[in-house]
């Protein structure tokens, strides 16, 4: 039970990293298009 909720947890805090780094390369590459348009 407790090895469920752990996995979980670990499974949602990825999926959040995985969205930051997601929106923050974005935000990178726009800039740098921006940048050289």
């Amino acid at each position: 039970m407790i090895s469920k909720i752990v996995s979980y947890t670990l499974t949602k805090i990825a999926e959040n990293a995985l969205l930051q780094i997601k929106y923050y390369s974005e935000e990178v590459w726009g800039q740098e298009i921006a940048r050289k348009y």
